[in-house]
C-alpha cells in the first residue's frame, strides 16, 4: 500500500513539472523580477535577502517535519545529500560567470533549488503514512 501511495504521489508531482515551461520551472523567478530593476550592487543585495527569507522557509519547514518523525535519520540524511547538490549543481551550473554576476547567478540558483526543495519537503506531508510520523501527530492532525 505504501509503495502504491508513493508511486501516485511522485506521479501527480511530477506531472506538473514535465507541463511547465522552462521560465515557469524556475522558481526564483518571483525574485528575480522584485530585483530586476534596482541596479547592480543593490540587484546582487536584493537577491541575496531574497535568498535569506527562502532559506529561512526551508529551515522552518525542515525543523517542523524533523520534529514531527517517528524517526527522522532519513530526512537528516536526505537534507545532508541534498545540500551537497545544492552546492555542487550551482557551482556547475554558473560556470565560469565571475564578478558581481558570480554572486547573482549564485543566489538565483540557490533560490531555484531551495524553492524546490521546499515543495518536495512538503509532499511529504501529503503523504500521511510514506514516512513514519510520531503518534501525536497522526492524533492532531498536524500532518497536513
Amino acid at each position: 500500500m505504501r509503495k502504491v501511495i508513493f508511486t501516485m504521489l511522485l506521479l501527480g508531482l511530477m506531472k506538473p513539472a514535465f507541463a511547465l515551461g522552462v521560465n515557469e520551472w524556475n522558481l526564483a523567478k518571483p525574485q528575480l523580477d522584485k530585483c530586476e530593476a534596482l541596479q547592480s550592487k543593490q540587484h546582487n543585495l536584493c537577491l541575496a535577502d531574497e535568498y535569506r527569507v527562502v532559506d529561512l522557509k526551508l529551515n522552518n519547514l525542515y525543523k517542523k517535519l524533523y520534529s514531527a518523525l517517528a524517526d527522522p535519520k532519513l530526512l537528516q540524511k536526505s537534507q545532508k545529500d541534498w545540500l551537497k547538490f545544492r552546492d555542487s549543481h550551482c557551482e556547475f551550473s554558473i560556470g565560469t560567470v565571475a564578478g558581481y554576476e558570480h554572486s547573482y547567478a549564485l543566489n538565483a540558483c540557490l533560490i531555484d533549488l531551495t524553492e524546490k526543495r521546499i515543495l518536495d519537503i512538503q509532499s511529504v506531508w501529503v503523504c500521511n503514512g510514506c514516512p513514519e510520523f510520531k503518534p501525536e501527530i497522526y492524533t492532531s492532525g498536524k500532518w497536513q
